[in-house]
């Protein structure tokens, strides 16, 4: 679509110019910019205009686009995906699920040469295969959209995919995960349970992850030399990270975790840094069988029995979900449900939500790059304490409301 614009020069004759595109360099996937000034009427800009989308349009026919199998559009995406500032997890997860359930199918195809018959029996192929099949097939759409970028395909072909509904439990599994946090009554609960009924380590782990807000790869990757006594705080050095294939690496703490490249301080209250002192102090860790194991020296403030090193990063999942077999009908007498360690950070925000803590503070303490992120988690809990007075007022019973008031109450404070 071209722009044309009328001006008058310094004698006061009337001129036209336009400004449009002429379409997309098929050698460097760009559009091509068309400026030019000078016309007496706009109609003799618009044929200028016309002629020179022509000629473009011609010279383009003759230039060769290399053909690229859809393999070979991946490797040249992949150097682009690792320049978008996503963390070394995502993109070897990104490339252990392409490799698997993408390459296989459609790998040695032509990209322009791929029907849609052959994206639909992808479709069918892995979600057989995977549960997120959404997310996998996220990934292909992705090169596809790098490949219409660079000028190798005029659309997506993926855009024209029909993915049929997720079964119904895996819907209800996604609307679980709305429930991924605990209120603040509800999490001191579970917590004093875990520490009179589990290890104490990895009550500690779950009381920091829920009170400092820390992710779960942040909390197993914190040394002892971390700990800040005078501060009472945590400076997050390093973080421990799973690499697509199972397994789990040391990386740095750098400010791809972060808005800035400073070390982040965590500051804990003081019971949260009292539990975390006295583990860091132990010169003991709690082996499989339940058993004490003496260890010359800790360096993580969360060792493993079998490494003396860092713990695995699905760990803390094995914690929860043995704690919870064992525990279940105890747990659920309570009126407490299933949270995954990441929930414990989502219950941080619940108890900055009922102590009145700003959204922009909220931010800083959670750690979170995008103030949406946090707008996001607040609106929800927002939501939800609505409907909790919504039930609470539908339990009066207004007809002895007049003998008998209730009270609703909120936490207020955390101890």
């Amino acid at each position: 679509m071209a722009k044309y614009r009328k001006y008058k020069l310094k004698n006061g004759e009337t001129r036209w110019g336009v400004r449009g595109y002429l379409g997309v360099d098929k050698k460097t996937g760009k559009q091509v910019k068309y400026a030019k000034r000078g016309f007496n009427t706009k109609t003799s800009a618009k044929i200028s205009y016309e002629q020179a989308r022509h000629d473009f349009s011609q010279a383009q026919e003759s230039v060769k686009v290399k053909r690229l199998k859809f393999k070979d559009l991946y490797k040249e995406f992949l150097p682009y995906y690792e320049n978008t500032n996503v963390a070394p997890s995502t993109i070897n997860k990104f490339q252990y699920e392409t490799d698997k359930h993408i390459i296989p199918s459609i790998g040695d195809y032509y990209i322009e040469e791929i029907t849609i018959d052959d994206l639909q029996e992808l479709v069918a192929t892995v979600r057989s295969n995977r549960k997120d099949f959404r997310k996998v097939l996220g990934h292909a759409r992705a090169i596809f959209r790098y490949g219409v970028e660079k000028g190798y395909l005029d659309s997506n072909p993926m855009d024209r995919v029909q993915i049929k509904s997720a079964k119904t439990k895996y819907k209800q599994r996604r609307l679980a995960g709305n429930q991924n946090f605990y209120t603040t009554d509800q999490l001191l609960t579970f917590l004093n349970y875990y520490k009179e009924h589990g290890e104490f380590y990895q009550f500690v782990f779950f009381r920091l992850l829920a009170f400092a807000g820390l992710r779960r790869g942040e909390a197993l990757g914190l040394k002892v030399s971390d700990l800040d006594h005078i501060n009472q705080a945590v400076t997050l050095n390093q973080i421990v990270t799973e690499d697509g294939k199972g397994n789990s690496t040391l990386k740095p703490f750098t400010k791809t975790q972060q808005s800035d490249s400073k070390p982040s301080v965590v500051y804990l209250d003081q019971y949260t840094y009292q539990v975390l002192s006295q583990l860091a102090d132990s010169n003991t860790v709690i082996n499989n069988q339940g058993n004490k194991v003496q260890i010359p020296k800790r360096d993580f403030i969360f060792t493993s029995p079998i490494t003396f090193s860092y713990f695995h990063q699905s760990a803390p999942n094995d914690w929860l979900r043995a704690f919870w077999r064992k525990n279940k009908k105890a747990l659920e007498k309570l009126g407490l449900h299933y949270i995954s360690p990441h929930g414990f950070r989502h219950s941080q925000a619940t108890m900055l939500y009922e102590l009145g803590v700003s959204l922009k503070d909220a931010q800083h303490r959670l750690r979170h790059k995008n103030i949406k992120t946090t707008s996001d988690i607040y609106t929800h809990v927002s939501d939800d304490r609505h409907k909790l007075v919504a039930d609470k007022l539908s339990q009066i019973d207004f007809k002895r409301s007049r003998k008998r008031s209730t009270i609703i109450q909120f936490p207020s404070q955390i101890p």
